[in-house]
């Protein structure tokens, strides 16, 4: 299962705390900023993190050619402590999760309970 950040933070900070904890995991393919998308790093992005996630979808899921759909996009779980980004990219079919305390091994649980009917997590 691939595992990627889209983050408004700056790619270097993002890159370097992440190869604290995973060395050599992540790298610019699965590391979105706002960068990658036509902003400057470290501000947010008018339509929220919706086309980062479009980005990395396409990079990490789609195959050559192969269209991102719906089907793709309902295999993509976004986890942010900003509602706004959650509702904004539920509307493009991803699965949204609010974690306002971050990301942590209590938040991967109490997702898991609220899934919607047919979503799977393995």
């Amino acid at each position: 299962m691939p595992v990627a950040v889209a983050s408004f933070g700056e790619y270097e900070v993002i890159q370097n705390y992440m190869d604290r904890l995973t060395p050599g995991v992540f790298t610019r393919e699965n590391i979105c900023t706002p960068s990658c998308v036509g902003y400057s790093d470290g501000c947010s992005v008018p339509q929220g993190k919706n086309s980062m996630l479009e980005q990395l979808a396409t990079k990490l899921l789609c195959g050559d050619g192969q269209p991102l759909t719906t089907a793709i996009r309902e295999r993509v779980v976004l986890f942010d402590d900003d509602p706004n980004n959650i509702t904004k990219c539920s509307k493009l079919g991803y699965l949204g999760c609010h974690s306002p305390d971050a990301f942590s091994a209590e938040t991967w649980p109490s997702f898991r309970e609220e899934l919607p009917r047919g979503c799977h997590t393995s």
